[in-house]
């Protein structure tokens, strides 16, 4: 696959911290966050799968999708796919990073795209 098609396929996360609730008496803080892949490329990729990495304050841990919200979608060239999801941490602070992998319809190669790193933090924390 051409080097620089990962150059033409664009990840934008945003994320929100929604609410803190409790389990087992412990704080639990949760965040939604929205996702949306754009292939301006000229190839039609399938989404694989996609990791993500969880940084929390006293430990680190993977959660590994391969499903978008039950669809493996393929994106045409010049087209997005957005999805929205959740998660809870049990650290007050943390990070969150994704690797996406896609496949090309055509050629069956791979392409891994890594999103960038997100700071979570509670939405007192920025007033």
């Amino acid at each position: 696959m051409d080097a620089d098609i990962n150059q033409l396929i664009f990840i934008k996360n945003s994320i929100k911290n929604d609410e803190i609730f409790y389990k087992n008496d412990r704080p639990l803080y949760g965040y939604s966050y929205k996702t949306t892949i754009t292939n301006e490329s000229g190839v039609a990729l399938r989404f694989i799968n996609v990791k993500w990495n969880i940084y929390e304050f006293n430990k680190n841990y993977e959660i590994f999708n391969t499903t978008l919200k039950g669809q493996k979608p393929v994106i045409l060239p010049q087209d997005s796919f957005t999805y929205e999801s959740n998660l809870a941490i049990e650290s007050e602070f943390g990070a969150i990073e994704a690797y996406f992998l896609f496949q090309d319809v055509i050629t069956k190669d791979y392409i891994e795209i890594k999103s960038v790193l997100i700071q979570l933090h509670p939405e007192y924390y920025m007033n």
